[in-house]
């Protein structure tokens, strides 16, 4: 049997549509005609069309990242310095004076815990377990004490002070400006002015890792990375927002809420973090009256983020408390990752 050839706008013999609307193919060969299937025509112009957006999506996410970066980068470089009340390790005459800028601050650490440690079970038991606290001032990867009297009290946890020329240059190797060192059994500050609800916040953050470590808890000994210790995290990010916005009179949760405001209700805490820019901080900075210096901007940066997603969190998951500590560890993960990113 042969086969006719004919052309697009020749009659099929079977149905006497013309070629190019014939869909029966009336038992010829189709000149010129190389019919697709409906499906895989649609198919590919969906596919096409997912490539295409997925390329300008990346794109335009990576043009966002950068600029994320650049924006971020250009914050912490304007942010005006820190202001030191040590500026390097005492020596001779200077020991009397000294010894009582280290009484003073021990003081102070003493009374901001008294002051705040009814805002969880948590801060009651840190205030309960560290009554007591010894000063000293890092110098040349060792701790010095400077003390007012030859038989100095060497009770209770260490308060190591580090001073501007300890704290600068290739040689210094400190993760904050305030943290917790395992090894020593001390609480590692730089001896820098920062707002006094601040530093109650991160003083009962690292006291939380203090805690740990005296009762010898396995997240103490846990890798960083591992789940243990990033719950042993949450914990003292969730006693230092209780903190923080006590201290602050509700203002700092109530900054948070407006920033989750912002947002659609659906939208998770990554989209809301994303979204952030400096400006949100420095707006933090005015409604707390804080000025954002440079360990100023660092501290509470951590603090903010977990703080929105740990709203969001907690909004979502109702009083599921178990649901809201599994979330704010992927949490604390996720703000490791980002906070490398940028």
């Amino acid at each position: 049997m042969s086969t006719t050839k004919l052309g697009r706008n020749d009659l099929c013999p079977k149905c006497g549509k013309k070629m190019k609307k014939c869909q029966c193919g009336g038992g010829v060969k189709k000149l010129g005609i190389y019919r697709v299937p409906a499906w895989l025509f649609y198919s590919a112009i969906i596919m096409i069309t997912a490539i295409g957006g997925w390329w300008w999506g990346t794109k335009r996410s990576e043009e966002n990242r950068t600029a994320a970066i650049v924006a971020w980068g250009e914050y912490f470089r304007s942010r005006p310095a820190d202001s030191w009340w040590l500026d390097a390790p005492p020596k001779g005459n200077e020991l009397p004076g000294v010894a009582t800028k280290l009484s003073a601050r021990q003081q102070r650490v003493l009374a901001l815990l008294k002051k705040y440690k009814n805002v969880s079970p948590l801060a009651t038991q840190i205030y309960q377990e560290f009554p007591k606290f010894k000063t000293s001032v890092f110098t040349r990867g060792i701790s010095m004490m400077v003390e007012l009297t030859a038989t100095p009290d060497l009770q209770g946890l260490e308060l190591c002070f580090i001073p501007a020329n300890e704290a600068a240059g290739p040689q210094a190797r400190h993760p904050s400006t305030v943290y917790y060192k395992r090894e020593w059994r001390a609480v590692m500050c730089y001896a820098v002015d920062l707002p006094e609800s601040l530093f109650a916040s991160v003083l009962f953050h690292e006291l939380t890792h203090a805690l740990c470590h005296k009762h010898n808890l396995p997240s103490s000994r846990a890798p960083e990375a591992s789940d243990i210790f990033m719950k042993e995290e949450v914990r003292a990010h969730g006693v230092g927002l209780a903190v923080l916005d006590a201290a602050t009179d509700g203002q700092f949760m109530a900054a948070v809420d407006a920033i989750v405001a912002r947002h659609e209700k659906n939208a998770s805490y990554k989209e809301i973090i994303t979204a952030l820019t400096p400006n949100d901080l420095l707006e933090l900075g005015r409604r707390l009256n804080w000025e954002m210096t440079v360990s100023t901007a660092a501290l509470v940066q951590m603090d903010f983020f977990f703080g929105i997603g740990w709203r969001v969190i907690q909004r979502r998951a109702g009083n599921n408390e178990e649901k809201i500590r599994s979330q704010c560890i992927e949490l604390y993960r996720w703000l490791l990752q980002w906070g490398k990113a940028h």
